[in-house]
């Protein structure tokens, strides 16, 4: 399998990146499918391309990441629900924030994960961070199996242009989590 590098980043990579991860997916034999999607678009994508036969995993932000509540319409849920009712939703406190996000906004100071969050954005690009937290997020939450690679898909803002094949590990056993192979990501982010 050859990784594919986009020019730059963005939701105009998205269809790109789902078929590029489907066909990784076939070609490895790898059946749990993690997508992150914030307002539904890249949700609607995803389930046109994976059919029944994958597990996919649709993360939202946090409740609250905005505002009050969730920024995934509940209408666009329900209409994903109906088209794949096998899809599973995952809304979970997101792993490099958490309540470290808290001292930061309220005390103008960053803490250790944070760091890390900041990290790995700045040297490897969002979406890479975002499919790493993602297969944290989904393993404390029992939705995968630890011992089977997945394939995580995220972006940079909105869209999806990252997909990573990742051996998802608890966030307590952060260091047995292997982002082994990039599936694609954009070379300038």
């Amino acid at each position: 399998m050859e990784s594919n590098y986009f020019n730059k980043s963005g939701r105009e990579n998205t269809l790109t990146t789902l078929k590029l991860a489907y066909i990784a997916a076939n070609e490895l034999n790898i059946t749990t499918i993690v997508v992150a999607s914030t307002k539904g678009r890249s949700a609607l994508e995803a389930i046109n391309i994976f059919s029944e036969s994958f597990r996919l995993i649709i993360v939202t932000h946090q409740d609250g990441f905005q505002d009050v509540g969730n920024e995934f319409p509940i209408e666009i849920k329900e209409e994903i629900l109906q088209k794949r009712s096998t899809t599973i939703f995952h809304t979970g406190t997101h792993a490099f924030a958490g309540l470290e996000r808290s001292f930061r906004l309220k005390h103008q100071t960053m803490l250790p994960i944070e760091m890390l969050a900041i990290t790995l954005r700045r040297c490897f690009g969002e979406g890479t961070k975002v499919t790493m937290e993602m297969a944290i997020m989904v393993s404390d939450a029992g939705l995968v199996d630890t011992t089977k690679d997945i394939i995580s898909v995220a972006g940079t803002g909105r869209g999806l242009d990252t997909a990573w094949i990742i051996r998802p590990s608890y966030s307590h056993k952060l260091f047995k989590l292997k982002m082994k192979v990039p599936i694609c990501k954009p070379k300038n982010f």
